[in-house]
């Protein structure tokens, strides 16, 4: 009687069984949505309950203004050299019923990828004007800008 080897795919199966999320990779990105408060509300209850509630990436630092958004990354953060900076969405401070959204989200890139498709499809349709970083592996920030 011989005996059978595993392959490396009936080996990795069992290791997905004990480490889930051994080889993921996490990456950070910010988004800044400017529109009415009711379609940047529906915007945050749809991208929590499809990721957020299902853990699947994490929603940091949901942040309301009616001034634009800085969005950095540590070094600037920690030196204070935000001066330099210029607001991610920069369309001026809101005058009539329109807010600045900004929030950080923390996910794998597939995720990430899907809450751009949800964002992006509420701009095409005129309702709302929006902004991302790029995805990165270092902390960012979301810091308010005053006018």
């Amino acid at each position: 009687m011989s005996k059978v080897k595993r392959t490396d795919g009936e080996n990795r199966g069992r290791n997905e069984r004990y480490y889930p999320n051994y080889c993921i990779e996490l990456f950070n990105i910010g988004f800044v949505i400017k529109g009415e408060i009711s379609c940047l509300e529906k915007i945050k209850m749809h991208i929590i309950t499809s990721f957020a509630t299902k853990k699947t990436l994490k929603f940091i630092k949901p942040t309301y203004s009616k001034n634009p958004f800085i969005i950095t990354d540590y070094s600037h953060y920690s030196t204070g050299e935000i001066e330099d900076c210029r607001p991610l969405l920069d369309e001026g401070p809101c005058e009539s019923e329109d807010f600045y959204f900004a929030f950080i989200s923390r996910g794998e890139v597939k995720d990430l990828e899907k809450v751009k498709e949800i964002i992006r499809a509420n701009t095409d349709e005129g309702i709302i004007r929006s902004a991302a970083t790029s995805y990165s592996k270092k902390k960012i920030f979301i810091i308010g800008k005053e006018i």
